[in-house]
């Protein structure tokens, strides 16, 4: 089964970066089947304002929870670079 992301959303941290002001939200997603339906796994990912602009999951592993998801170390120092 191919995950993706839905669009249940938790809290978002914006970022703005350099001289272009682009936006980066940082947000916790729910991951969804083949057909779009919540799988109540979770990942952080990181968002835009740009076009192709993500959400782009900022680890590599399903999480039980959205506390979980926000917590992961992995996820977390990614997040370091947006």
């Amino acid at each position: 089964m191919k995950r993706r992301l839905c669009c249940s959303i938790s809290t978002a941290i914006a970022f703005f970066t350099g001289d272009r002001k682009m936006a980066w939200w940082i947000i916790v997603l729910e991951l969804a089947d083949d057909q779009g339906q919540g799988i109540d796994k979770w990942r952080l990912t990181a968002k835009s304002d740009e076009d192709g602009g993500g959400p782009y999951g900022l680890c590599n592993h399903e999480h039980d929870s959205i506390e979980e998801a926000q917590n992961c170390p992995e996820a977390r120092a990614e997040a370091e670079k947006y």
